[in-house]
């Protein structure tokens, strides 16, 4: 850290307190001469108050830079005690006994002053924390040396000796100066007349008067330094501070917090580079005055071109992928917020994943903090894509939380290949991906129902048609249709006496004689001769220009095998015609709820063949897919019953909330242990986006913006019963041959379900 260069502007150089000192004397001499008649200064007693004066002044403020609590104390005691001692009262007509029993007993408490000073200054650099006799002798002597020694109580009996014993022969002199004497110890006219020349006469503004708040106890390097302060309402955190360290080192101090160690406040701050004042005295914490603001400073410490808070510092156990630090003061962070540290002339961006609470610790009164656990996100470029940042930040580093507007700036609108996944929370960031990478590499999108993944999907399918690519999307819940319907979807499926022979071919399978070998081969032909109209209706699909959604609606069939078996002729219809015409097309293939259609293997039942058909083909587009331009997007609310085989195919992951202790378990090896912790306090329309067409090289939390015309869309689906039931007797059966419709029995998610 560079030394800090000094500035005048903070408070009176020593050339101006030494200006505004002669203005004191001459203002001072002038009001003897006109009180008492006294022009020529003499030695005698008529002048100790004139002397008092001065000497009030000269330690108070001309010499307070360099001395720190109980060093003015001292200061103060060594200058009266002379004045003291040395005074003649043989020629003090009235009152000589008396004054001079009090001239002692004054002399007695500046000696215990200095005395009490003395110990203090001795003990006090080690000791301040000690619970043992020397620690409770240190704080006893500091605590009383303080106030006793105070300019007012020092150099107060030296003027009352004067006034009342030199005087007694001019009662309206002894007034005046009595009363002078009380406004120059109350109202300070010095530093009064010091303020009203900046604003008369310098054309300055009011400003605040700098203070001195403490002395330093300790620096933990680097760059945190503990201070003892004098008041706690001196240490505000909008308010800059200057400290001079050992060495002659000035820095400027952005205040953290406060805290009581046993019988003194001890207050925290950062050190940094900035203006310190001149004349400060080694170990002194001053306020800096108006010149110099705790924005600019954390302006130039977070970047010129960025607008941040101070969010804490760097603590202990921070590694390369996740810092640790601790929160500064009352903050507005969340999980999923992103603060920034500057490394080595770089911007590196991380995102809160957890927080706990943790006891600094101190010899006493350990301190009750927030340490905030934040994952690497990296490096920010133009395109708004963050890359790999390769080293951990130093210790005690400070850490910034960015302001909305500056952290969403400058970043470009989406190009014809991007996809906006949403935004990083608090701070309007872009979160994109490439729609080629989403397609080509496969992707899965994961989460309990009622999370938002529907609506991301639906999205990424209006993203995908406006890229130029054909979307067939297997649809279990039947809300495709109303909701892409301003997209014109073509249904891909089997009318109504397709199914329900499909049906009756699969029962009879089941049932037959010998095993029903009979009826599969009906089955095989069925299926035989069913396939050139389905190869029939992906050809037409894929080769016309409109329209570019196909849907295929999981039938109301009883058996899944005859499901299973219809989804898997059709997918294959795809795949086939992509082969047969290389990349000619491009195809994305949607499978909702897909952990009942392609299901973990461990899963299976007694259709098991027919779910080896799909999944196996399903595993043949993951693996080979991209060579003929036929993407994957898997769906699903369960991930433990989900097809592993296809989900590790998947190189980008978008995880909304979940609970389930399985799922969370294959999670841990898709993303790293922090951001597996953080996945069951997901929000509602928040997720981790991680993998290959992600513009992060690292796991990140985005939100997706609240849609209010989304919300109406998807309410507008749930259907209202047609009629109410009979309920004239509580649980009574409906009238024989009425027909309830299946909105009273629950939805088609229901009975999937």
């Amino acid at each position: 850290m560079a030394k800090a260069t000094a500035s005048s502007d903070d408070y009176p150089s020593i050339a101006r307190r030494l200006t505004f000192l002669g203005i004191y004397s001459i203002g001072l001499y002038v009001a003897v001469g006109l009180a008492a008649g006294l022009w020529k200064p003499t030695g005698g007693g008529e002048w100790l108050w004139w002397m008092s004066a001065i000497a009030l002044y000269t330690v108070s403020t001309l010499s307070a830079p360099f001395f720190i609590r109980p060093r003015d104390s001292l200061a103060n005691a060594l200058v009266s005690a002379p004045m003291l001692f040395t005074v003649d009262l043989s020629k003090v007509a009235t009152l000589g006994a008396e004054l001079g029993r009090f001239r002692w007993v004054s002399l007695g408490v500046v000696l215990l002053a200095a005395v009490l000073s003395a110990i203090a200054i001795a003990l006090q650099a080690s000791s301040t924390q000690s619970a043992g006799l020397r620690g409770i002798v240190s704080r006893a002597s500091y605590k009383v040396s303080v106030p006793l020694g105070n300019e007012a109580v020092m150099f107060t009996p030296p003027a009352l000796i004067s006034i009342i014993g030199f005087y007694q022969q001019r009662p309206a002199a002894m007034l005046w100066l009595a009363a002078l004497w009380v406004l120059i110890v109350t109202i300070k006219p010095v530093q009064l007349l010091m303020q009203c020349w900046d604003v008369l006469w310098s054309g300055k503004s009011a400003k605040a008067a700098p203070e001195l708040v403490g002395q330093v106890a300790r620096v933990d390097d680097p760059n945190i330094i503990r201070v003892t302060l004098f008041s706690r309402s001196s240490w505000k955190p909008d308010r800059l501070h200057k400290a001079r360290l050992a060495g002659e080192r000035q820095v400027a101090v952005i205040p953290l917090f406060v805290q009581t160690q046993d019988d003194q406040l001890t207050g925290t701050g950062l050190c940094c580079d900035g203006k310190a004042g001149q004349g400060i005295g080694e170990g002194q914490v001053w306020t800096c005055g108006d010149g110099e603001s705790v924005d600019d400073t954390i302006k130039s410490l977070a970047g010129a071109d960025t607008t941040a808070r101070l969010a804490g510092f760097i603590v202990e156990c921070s590694t390369i992928a996740a810092i640790s630090f601790e929160v500064a003061h009352e903050q507005t962070l969340v999980e999923g917020s992103v603060v920034f540290v500057r490394d080595r002339d770089q911007t590196v961006y991380y995102q809160v994943l957890n927080a706990e609470t943790k006891e600094e610790l101190f010899t006493q009164n350990p301190r009750g903090t927030h340490v905030v656990i934040a994952g690497q996100l990296g490096i920010r470029d133009d395109t708004g894509r963050f890359n790999k940042y390769g080293w951990v930040p130093p210790m005690n580093a400070p850490v910034f939380l960015p302001v909305v507007a500056a952290a969403s700036a400058t970043v470009a609108e989406d190009a014809p290949d991007e996809f906006t996944l949403g935004t990083v929370a608090q701070t309007g960031m872009k979160i994109k991906a490439s729609l080629t990478d989403l397609a080509d590499y496969h992707t899965a999108v994961l989460g309990v129902t009622g999370t938002g993944k529907t609506e991301l999907v639906l999205d990424m399918i209006r993203a995908h048609v406006k890229a130029g690519r054909k979307v067939f999307c297997v649809d279990c819940t039947g809300e495709y249709e109303p909701r892409l319907a301003d997209l014109s979807p073509t249904k891909l499926g089997f009318d109504a006496a397709a199914l329900t022979k499909l049906d009756e071919l699969v029962n009879a399978t089941e049932h037959g004689a010998y095993g029903g070998a009979d009826e599969k081969k009906k089955l095989h032909e069925w299926v035989t001769s069913n396939r050139a109209g389905v190869d029939s209706n992906v050809d037409t699909f894929m080769t016309d220009d409109s329209p570019c959604v196909g849907l295929f609606d999981i039938p109301d069939i009883a058996n899944t095998r005859a499901t299973l078996r219809a989804t898997e002729m059709y997918i294959s219809a795809i795949f086939a015609w992509a082969k047969k015409n290389r990349k000619a097309r491009d195809v994305v293939v949607v499978l909702e709820e897909a952990h009942t259609v392609v299901p973990e293997t461990s899963l299976y039942r007694f259709d098991k063949a027919d779910t080896d058909a799909v999944v196996g083909r399903m595993a043949q587009i993951a693996l080979q897919g991209r060579k003929y331009g036929v993407g994957l997007l898997l769906v699903s609310q369960r991930t433990a019953l989900v097809s592993k085989t296809l989900l590790s195919q998947c190189n980008t992951s978008i995880c909304f909330a979940m609970y389930d202790k399985t799922g969370l378990d294959y999670l841990s090896s898709m993303f790293p242990s922090e951001h597996v912790r953080a996945i069951p306090n997901l929000r509602f329309l928040q997720g981790i986006a991680f993998g290959k067409a992600v513009k992060s090289e690292r796991p990140i939390i985005f939100e997706i913006p609240h849609d209010s015309k989304k919300l109406e869309a998807s309410k507008a689906l749930n259907k209202k019963p047609d009629r109410k039931l009979d309920t004239t007797a509580s649980g009574a059966a409906a009238p024989e041959g009425t027909t309830i419709p299946a909105s009273e029995c629950g939805t088609k998610d229901d009975s999937l379900a």
